[in-house]
């Protein structure tokens, strides 16, 4: 087996490079489903996910924490955050993580 990392492009490189390969099963990708689903709408490309691959299986699942900084004044529940009051606006950019911020 031989690991080639295609970097770059908010994932769009490496699912280019997965939807132009030989049909032969030598080729597949380990691919975040954000970066299949949002993608498409932020970056021009021919790649389709619909069209240009076919989900073969869940790999992991993994939790999402909803987390803020340590100096913040409300104790560490989710409950006691959304009780106090703040509003937080969060934004990600395709792959990343997303960070938030009170408005």
């Amino acid at each position: 087996m031989v690991v080639e990392n295609r970097t770059g492009g908010g994932g769009q490189i490496g699912m280019q490079a997965i939807a132009l390969a030989a049909p032969d099963g030598y080729t597949f990708g380990i691919v975040p489903s954000n970066t299949m689903v949002i993608s498409q709408f932020l970056f021009k490309s021919s790649i389709d996910p619909l069209r240009d691959f076919v989900p073969v299986t869940v790999l992991v699942d993994v939790p999402l924490l909803l987390a803020v900084t340590a100096k913040h004044p409300v104790p560490n529940n989710a409950y006691a955050l959304i009780a106090g009051g703040s509003v937080i606006s969060s934004s990600s950019s395709g792959n990343s993580s997303g960070y938030a911020n009170p408005k």
